[in-house]
């Protein structure tokens, strides 16, 4: 059975049994599981041998969660900051309809007052996680030991920061859709930093050996910085956006941005199928690439690539010549789409 089947069938199982939250939590840990196993050579097959059929996985992860679930703190505080820094304990962030903000701790280890401490002090709360966690060697490699992580919901009418770090534990923000007035500021150092179904004023990641993954989102800033991991963007709206990478990947797919600035290094910038009304694009070894929806209204081009190719709609030009195309938009209509594009040593690509 290859990934995506068991993957699907995972989910099946899930279904109904828990908190929609949790279901994603626990599928986004044996996706991640079935990735890192492929990294060092090892088939679907052989991963989905190990964790046996996926029935009997969820009915043992759904056991596991049920026995090991600690509440650290609720309440109604008027909080103006909540401040979470972790080592290896994962973290899931959702908004919430409720007015209370709950912090649990969930997986397979009993909570150990040691390892995590909450405090609230005035009207910050602070979350801190004071040593790395003590494994047990003996259910260590057990696909179906859930490692713990710290849930943390937070009212949709919070007008505070949420500042979270991590070092070697993964971020996951669900928004849920709710409009929320909270400042995310998430950081970390060798894990992912997910983001789904956002609709806040505020939004800064940061992953040194990370990904970004944001999808399904509304913001009005976006600032988005890695070090070797992908940035990834999908169906997202902003008013201004700025990605920041040096060997990863910058992939926009989708959505409406009124500014955007995309600067990489040494690896690919890609916008499909999305509009920036105003979009400025650097580059040093990389290629940026650029597909046009089918109605741009208006639209006008700077390019420049000192020793790389520019090429629009399949023509090549020469390089190292600016270019500037203008397409007037039609009576009535005022938007324009404006794209500027340097490259030193990479190639441009506009297609449409």
């Amino acid at each position: 059975m290859n990934k995506q089947q068991y993957m699907d069938e995972l989910k099946k199982a899930l279904e109904g049994k828990t908190l929609s939250h949790e279901a994603d939590k626990i599928m986004d840990y044996y996706e991640q599981y079935f990735d890192d196993a492929n990294d060092f050579g090892r088939s679907d097959d052989e991963v989905s041998q190990e964790f046996g059929s996926p029935q009997t996985l969820a009915d043992e992860v759904l056991e596991g969660l049920t026995m090991m679930r600690q509440d650290l703190f609720n309440g109604q505080v008027p909080l103006r900051l909540i401040d979470c820094v972790l080592l290896d304990i994962r973290v899931h962030l959702v908004i919430s309809s409720r007015e209370e903000v709950y912090v649990t701790y969930q997986g397979n280890e009993k909570f150990n007052e040691e390892v995590l401490n909450v405090d609230l002090r005035g009207d910050h709360l602070f979350i801190r996680q004071k040593k790395q966690r003590l494994l047990n060697f003996n259910t260590f490699y057990q696909p179906n030991q859930v490692k713990p992580y710290l849930l943390i919901e937070v009212p949709q009418s919070y007008r505070g920061r949420l500042q979270v770090k991590t070092k070697d534990s993964r971020i996951v923000v669900d928004g849920s859709n709710l409009e929320s007035k909270c400042k995310f500021d998430l950081q970390s150092k060798n894990a992912r930093i997910i983001g789904e179904q956002l609709i806040c004023h505020e939004v800064v990641m940061l992953s040194q050996r990370g990904r970004i993954d944001l999808e399904d989102s509304k913001a009005k800033t976006l600032s988005l910085t890695c070090d070797e991991g992908r940035i990834q963007l999908v169906n997202v709206e902003a008013k201004y956006l700025c990605a920041h990478n040096k060997e990863g990947r910058i992939m926009v797919n989708k959505g409406h941005y009124e500014l955007a600035k995309l600067v990489n290094e040494e690896a690919k910038i890609v916008v499909e199928d999305a509009l920036i009304d105003d979009c400025r694009m650097e580059n040093e070894e990389g290629r940026c690439s650029y597909v046009l929806n089918d109605n741009p209204c208006g639209l006008h081009l700077d390019l420049l690539s000192r020793q790389g190719k520019v090429i629009i709609n399949g023509v090549k030009f020469n390089k190292g010549i600016p270019l500037i195309r203008d397409v007037r938009p039609q009576k009535k209509e005022k938007k324009f789409l404006n794209l500027y594009v340097r490259s030193s040593t990479g190639r441009i690509e506009i297609e449409h």
